[in-house]
């Protein structure tokens, strides 16, 4: 009966041995697969909501100084604009402002451009974008020929993007001589915020608006 006992105890400590190993089983977990265009996984692609191909923009060009902090939000909205739009319509500097040492191209354009320079950005001297659309149209229609404008975008935060102005301000870095300051009107911003698209980032006031 003695050895029946041990044996009893034997069996019954190699089923805790074997249960206590089934728990300590390290968990596998699948490697997500990722789209190779949008680089989001699988499951949250957006290419379906892209454009087949790069659009190519015929009556302007779009420049984004990106403040070097935004380069490395994983919720910027900038990749989804390069995946949209072709090389030749989009030129893209991350800096805090222009300077000498930074891509030659951007300089380029943004320096020796003989376009309009719109500067994307709401200020007290800015006028609406249907404002500057008007002037864009009775200069047209004077010279006879299409005026193509360049765009710039400041990509940042709203506290980094109005340093970013004041520092390009204060330095005398814009081209004065081309500039436009351009912004929503009031009506144009009402109608974007009705698809509530734009709400992960809180603007300063309601006469601003998040693009992420």
């Amino acid at each position: 009966q003695h050895k029946e006992d041990e044996g009893s105890q034997r069996k019954s400590a190699d089923s805790g041995n074997k249960e206590s190993n089934q728990v300590a089983s390290p968990t596998v977990w699948k490697k997500r697969t990722i789209c190779g265009r949008c680089d989001r996984a699988e499951r949250a692609c957006i290419c379906a909501s892209l454009p087949s191909k790069p659009i190519s923009l015929t009556q302007c060009t779009c420049m984004v100084l990106q403040h070097p902090h935004e380069s490395r939000r994983k919720n910027r909205s900038l990749p989804l604009v390069q995946l949209c739009l072709s090389i030749d319509s989009l030129s893209v500097q991350v800096a805090r402002r222009m300077h000498t040492k930074m891509n030659e191209n951007f300089r380029s354009l943004f320096y020796e451009s003989k376009n309009p320079l719109w500067v994307i950005f709401p200020c007290t001297e800015s006028i609406s974008l249907q404002e500057a659309l008007i002037k864009k149209d009775k200069e047209e229609a004077i010279t006879g020929r299409i005026q193509k404008v360049d765009l710039l975008f400041l990509d940042a935060t709203w506290k980094f993007a109005k340093e970013m102005d004041s520092s390009m301000r204060e330095h005398n870095l814009y081209p004065l001589e081309r500039v436009q300051r351009v912004q929503l009107s009031d009506e144009e911003l009402q109608e974007l915020k009705k698809a509530k698209r734009f709400s992960i980032r809180t603007p300063p006031s309601e006469r601003h608006l998040s693009t992420a």
